[in-house]
């Protein structure tokens, strides 16, 4: 039987999300700082926002971040105005990598799935911007979810490498969400020491919540 697609936010039937719900996020994005990293966030991490990250992340239901390419990628030109780019750094997305215990559990890469439509997105609209998926880790890590702020540092603590060099390139990261931001440092430590310039992030949401320590 054929079941009719709801939308992640409101439930209502024809869309993975409905226009009336897209319009709600419409709103200059959210400046966030993570030590020196500054990043940019389409939204507050909610109840409802969260619940729609499950349904990506844990359920599959990677249609609902392609419906978000459009706003994630006015957030991306929102950081690039502030941006220093210099002549000759050829700009790229590089979505942040997830654990592999998590990756094989899912089937896929959350920040893949948001970077790839941004860029197609973008490309559209006549921005040039590459999609890179350099970053791995070298070591496991535990799952973040239940450390804090020195916890979640000392996990990540040079835990990613890039599979090659990016010298001369201007990095920009992507991931779901930001919460203490460890996990998008190490990111940038690990795309710096492969020679890049990490100009800034952009996630969907950001949250507050365990930035105590």
């Amino acid at each position: 039987m054929f079941l009719p697609t709801r939308c992640a936010l409101c439930d209502r039937s024809g869309s993975p999300v409905c226009e009336a719900c897209l319009s709600s996020y419409s709103s200059e994005p959210l400046v966030v700082q993570r030590s020196c990293l500054t990043g940019f966030a389409l939204a507050d991490y909610s109840a409802v926002v969260a619940n729609m990250i499950e349904q990506f992340k844990e359920h599959g239901q990677t249609s609902i971040f392609r419906s978000f390419s459009a706003l994630m990628s006015q957030v991306f030109l929102f950081g690039l105005k502030a941006a220093n780019l210099g002549p000759l750094e050829r700009l790229v997305l590089v979505p942040v990598p997830s654990r592999r215990e998590a990756s094989l559990k899912r089937g896929f890469q959350p920040a893949r799935e948001i970077a790839a439509p941004m860029v197609a997105e973008l490309r559209r609209s006549g921005t040039s911007v590459g999609l890179v998926n350099a970053l791995r880790y070298q070591r496991e890590v535990l799952d973040q979810s239940g450390l804090n702020i020195a916890e979640r540092s000392a996990n990540l603590a040079g835990a990613m490498q890039s599979r090659f060099s990016l010298a001369g390139l201007a990095v920009v990261l992507i991931d779901d969400v930001c919460t203490t931001g460890a996990t998008l440092l190490e990111a940038a430590r690990a795309c710096e020491a492969a020679g890049a310039s990490v100009k800034f992030f952009c996630t969907f949401a950001e949250t507050k919540r365990k930035l105590a320590t």
